[in-house]
């Protein structure tokens, strides 16, 4: 895992303590993938090798979910896509989904493995990344939140701008909105 292995641990035993597959799962070959293949709690629902990893969730969850990885070239370069889908069941779903927001980070406290707008403007630096899309930013708010107005959850993609001026003057931001979509094609500017 990216970041946090012993917290996917742990949600491995509290799945098995639920009478799911935990993470006691082996893959059936080290090195390669076919569509059925089990990888901890998740499903090969689609792949292709070098261009799309798409898992479905076995954990317990009030829910389903898929966890989505696309690798798209890009001139001498390479961008990959992750995309995580949860489709809540009923209050329970909507809850299990809310619990999570301390997890994966809400506001101006961020939990660890997540950057602020000037370290990721500063990635982007090291890595010379030439266009850069903050994301999860403004996707978290609580329910009917939305109608008020805005306020620090709105401020991070527009912060994340400002500081990709400042670090890295050679990468462009593309911030978009939740539900908002952009795509890229070989020459690096928008479709």
């Amino acid at each position: 895992w990216y970041y946090g292995t012993w917290l996917w641990r742990l949600r491995g035993y509290a799945d098995l303590l639920l009478g799911g597959v935990g993470m006691r799962r082996c893959r059936r070959d080290p090195d390669r993938l076919v569509v059925g293949d089990a990888l901890d709690f998740w499903r090969v629902e689609a792949w292709e090798p070098e261009r799309r990893l798409r898992l479905a969730a076995e954990m317990k969850v009030p829910g389903r979910a898929w966890l989505e990885f696309e690798v798209v070239p890009d001139g001498s370069g390479t961008i990959i896509h992750q995309t995580a889908v949860f489709d809540p069941i009923g209050l329970w779903g909507l809850l299990y989904w809310y619990s999570l927001v301390p997890v994966h980070g809400w506001g101006p406290r961020l939990s660890g493995g997540h950057l602020g707008p000037i370290d990721a403007a500063r990635a982007c630096a090291i890595v010379g990344a030439r266009v850069a899309i903050p994301v999860h930013w403004g996707t978290l708010h609580a329910p009917g939140s939305r109608h008020l107005p805005p306020g620090w959850m709105d401020r991070a993609g527009d912060a994340f701008e400002v500081a990709l001026g400042r670090e890295a003057p050679g990468c462009r931001a593309v911030v978009l909105r939740p539900g908002e979509r952009w795509s890229a094609d070989p020459a690096g500017t928008s479709a």
